[in-house]
This record gives C-alpha cells, structure tokens and sequence, in this order.
C-alpha cells in the first residue's frame, strides 16, 4: 500500500500538459520547428505553410515546386486558436513572402459548436492576419477553406459559416486570399469522394493531395 501511495503521490505533481499525449506531440514538434530555424537559418523569403495535420501530412507529399523555399510548420490536432496563442513559436524569425494557412477541421469537429464555433474561426483567422501583419510587412496571406469530409459530415453547415466569414475577410483586404478547394475532393455526386480521402474519412488521400497541390500550385504561379 506504501508503494501505491507513494506513485499516486508522485502522478499527483504532473501537470495535465504533461499527461496529455497530445500537448507533449504539439510541444515537440514546437521544439523541432525552432531547433531547425537555430541550425538551418533562412533568408528572408519563401512560403510558411501553417496548420493542423492537413498541412503536416501535406509536406510528404511529392510534387509542389515553387520558385520559393517552403516552410512546413503542420502541427496534427491543432485548432486556429493554438495557431493564434504559439504564433511567435510557429513564425520564429522567419520573414515569408506568403503565409497559406489551413486549420478549422479541429475547430468545428462535428459541428456540435454551431455560429458561435464559426465565428471563433473567424475571429483567430483575422488576429493570425493581424499578427502577421504587424512581423512581417507586405506578407500576402491565404487561408484554405475548411474541407467537407467523410468522418465529419454534420458538420458541413457550420464550415459553411466558417467558409462564408474566411472569404468575407480575404474579400475586404488585398492582402488576404481565400482559396476553396473543396470541390476537387468531391465526386460526381457532390459528396467527399471516399477516394480523396484516408481509411479514416478525415484526412487526405495521395489523391486528394494531388488535387490540392496542383491547385495550389497554380495560384502560387499568380
């Protein structure tokens, strides 16, 4: 019995951020983006590539080529509000030409937040711009319409008002894009084609990837 006492004594002073799983990944991949800007510092320039695990599981795919060097800081689980609240963290002493920015899917889940969930995505997508803004001077900024998907049908209304307040905030300043590719992951039918997408009916397949990375390709010729 002492020794039950003293482990439950000792897992006592352990935060929850350590217990987490989750929160230990998010903090080690912080770690690594930092770690890789000390070792490998970069000119000013190139494209930052900011997100959830859309963004992470996009940079091992092949085939974006861009006159510019990417920067891929996907962090899987993350929401706009730990964009927000680790913005210093993810942009480091970076100073990007772009920033495309893709997150929303943890946001909204499956839609249970309803408006209010939609206007919080809103709401850190215009503070991100803001900061960026306010660091790097003359930055053009895009934000990637959240996507519709198998997994998180219920809620395709609420990403519909998340969508709607992204392009309002593109449309109102020059240097804010709005980029839907959401169709190129549907099919015929107008659904979430089961081919564009993992087993799990939430991330994207080489497929869906392929789409995505040809579309951003051509705007990034603009």
């Amino acid at each position: 019995m002492l020794g039950m006492a003293i482990v439950i004594g000792w897992a006592g002073t352990v935060s929850a951020q350590e217990m987490d799983p989750q929160a230990v990944y998010r903090e080690t991949k912080l770690k690594a983006f930092a770690a890789e800007s000390k070792a490998h510092p970069r000119p000013s320039g190139g494209i930052l590539m900011l997100g959830s695990s859309t963004m992470a599981l996009w940079a091992k795919q092949p085939g974006l080529t861009t006159r510019e060097p990417i920067i891929w800081h996907g962090i899987g689980g993350t929401t706009y509000g730990f964009l927000v609240d680790n913005f210093d963290r993810l942009l480091l002493d970076y100073q990007p030409t772009r920033v495309i920015i893709y997150s929303g899917d943890n946001d909204l889940g499956n839609g249970g937040g309803g408006e209010a969930a939609a206007r919080r995505v809103s709401d850190h997508a215009r503070t991100l711009a803001e900061k960026l803004r306010a660091r790097v001077p003359g930055v053009q900024i895009a934000f990637i319409a959240i996507k519709r998907s198998i997994k998180r049908a219920s809620a395709e209304p609420v990403q519909r008002q998340a969508n709607a307040q992204l392009k309002a905030l593109a449309d109102e300043a020059d240097d804010v894009d709005y980029l839907d590719f959401s169709a190129l992951l549907l099919g015929a039918d107008g659904q979430p084609d089961p081919a564009c997408f993992s087993p799990d009916g939430l991330h994207i397949s080489k497929l869906g990837y392929e789409r995505w990375t040809g579309a951003l390709s051509t705007y990034l010729k603009q």
